[in-house]
């Protein structure tokens, strides 16, 4: 799974942006899933390093959305067992990176595998660019729609993630609060804020995450550290 702060979401943003391309060894690779699956994944990225000694390789294979992600998922990280196996059944047979020297790889190519098989991971795309856009909002746009709900005590606005999580002062005014129509009425104000910076036409004001929390909770329960409160 990568963040927005990784190599493989820096080059799969030109990949969607149409400055770059997939890896032309891992297209055969995303061509099959779209044959086999019904889904062709947006860039798939090979890694092969070498770490004190010991060599990690991985495929890492990103997705436009979540939805598409989820096919391949037997849990919320994990591939399905049966699609692995047959994602590097194709892998081992079909695409030519256990060695640059081409005849090596004809010659190997009848013998066991090497022990430490490719690590086969996913990623969606859509929410990461959602993330950076979140984050892109300026601290000064953040101020502005402070005093445009001035008329409700917010202590802070923070930006996490996917999320906006509008902080009260006290528990007692979020309870007043905290219900579907004011997280509704928060949304459209936020929407207008993130979606200047929505470069792939992905946020709707009902995907923006509204959270609401309080600052005595954040002084008590956190105390007072975002470290723990936003890990």
């Amino acid at each position: 799974m990568i963040t927005v702060f990784d190599d493989a979401y820096i080059q799969t943003k030109k990949v969607k942006q149409g400055a770059s391309h997939m890896n032309p060894e891992m297209v055969p690779l995303a061509d099959w899933m779209l044959k086999k699956y019904g889904v062709a994944p947006l860039n798939i990225i090979y890694t092969n390093t070498l770490n004190a000694g010991e060599r990690t390789r991985t495929i890492e294979i990103i997705f436009e959305y979540c939805e598409q992600q989820k096919l391949f998922l037997e849990n919320q990280f994990v591939l399905k067992g049966a699609i692995k196996k047959k994602i590097l059944k194709f892998f081992k047979w079909n695409i030519d990176v256990r060695s640059e020297n081409k005849l090596l790889n004809w010659l190997l190519k009848p013998l066991p595998y090497f022990k430490n098989e490719p690590l086969v991971t996913s990623s969606s795309f859509m929410p990461l660019a959602i993330e950076e856009a979140n984050s892109n909002i300026s601290d000064e746009d953040i101020q502005l729609l402070k005093k445009q709900i001035a008329e409700i005590e917010i202590w802070r606005i923070v930006r996490n993630s996917t999320h906006a999580i509008f902080f009260f002062y006290t528990e007692s005014n979020l309870k007043e609060f905290d219900n579907s129509a004011f997280k509704e009425k928060l949304s459209l104000k936020y929407f207008p804020l993130i979606k200047k910076y929505d470069e792939y036409n992905y946020i709707t004001v009902y995907s923006i995450s509204i959270c609401l929390d309080s600052k005595e909770n954040f002084d008590k329960k956190y105390g007072s550290n975002w470290f723990y409160y936003l890990r």
